[in-house]
Order: C-alpha cells, then structure tokens, then sequence
C-alpha cells in the first residue's frame, strides 16, 4: 500500500477545499468541505492510476526538499497535509492489476 501525501486547501471562507497530491502530478480535486475533498481526492486518484504504474510515495520532507511548488505552498496558501492511501487488488486472473484507494484521516502539519 502507498500513502501518497495530500495537502487539502481551503479558501479564504473556508466554502471549497482543494486538493493536490504532489507525488501524482496533474492530480488534483475538490469539494464543498473536507468530507467531500476526501472522496473526490480517492476517485482522482483512482481515476490517475488506472493502468498505470505507480510512483513511489514520498515522505512530508522529500516533497518540501523536492516539489517545485513546495515554497509557493509553504507562503501562500492555508493547508492541512493528509493521506490517500492506494491499494492494488487482485484481479480474478491472480494479478494486481486492478487499484483500489481509501482516504485516511487529515493528519496537520
């Protein structure tokens, strides 16, 4: 299983949450509070992976030594780091190609 770090932002009256996993780039979602965040950040990355290889996920401190976008995050936007763990399931030939995801609690930096 990989959890993959998620940072899921909120806007200035806290209406919408967006969220962006910088491990899958381009993979990105959102919804009207952290409820629905976590279930669209799940079908994202399902949606993101689906027949693909996945990357290794990294830790908290690889992706603010290593993602560009890391000290525009860090400055400017109000965000809580969480998980959305990826799972591969056996398919019914006894391979892993299918994927399933699950959304982990927000865990704040």
């Amino acid at each position: 299983m990989e959890k993959y770090i998620a940072f899921f932002e909120t806007d200035e009256q806290a209406e919408n949450v967006g969220v962006v996993i910088p491990d899958l780039p381009g993979c990105f979602s959102a919804g009207k509070n952290f409820e629905e965040a976590f279930h669209n950040a799940h079908e994202a990355v399902s949606a993101y992976l689906e027949g693909e290889a996945y990357p290794r996920a990294r830790s908290l401190e690889e992706i603010k030594d290593e993602w560009e976008d890391w000290p525009e995050w860090k400055n400017n936007y109000n965000f809580v780091v969480g998980f959305v763990a990826f799972t591969p399931m056996p398919s019914s030939q006894g391979n892993f190609g299918k994927r399933r995801t699950r959304n982990l609690q927000p865990q704040f930096a």
